[in-house]
């Protein structure tokens, strides 16, 4: 639903598919699909100019950094001195 609707309608203003592909998967990674879906309904029916500014501003701002249970959650919170004396030298 998310590419079915929103790809026409970010390529109908002038906004690149592979562009449009990658915005409507980023809010779809963030937001979820419904809430994705609900905002490109909206912006059809109220026939924004500027879509991809009108959605982001309904969806609101993306926080950066790694997603939930990645990898990398976590990383900078850890203490990487624990077990280390001040000489150097592990405990």
């Amino acid at each position: 639903m998310v590419f079915g609707l929103g790809v026409p309608l970010l390529t109908a203003a002038g906004i690149p598919e592979r562009n449009a592909r990658s915005f409507l998967a980023m809010n779809a990674k963030h937001h979820g699909d419904t809430a994705v879906v609900e905002a490109l309904n909206r912006c059809a029916a109220e026939q924004a100019v500027e879509p991809i500014s009108w959605i982001q501003r309904v969806l609101g701002p993306i926080k950066p950094g790694p997603a939930k249970g990645s990898k990398h959650a976590g990383f900078s919170a850890k203490n990487y001195t624990e077990g280390v004396t001040e000489d150097g030298f592990l405990t």
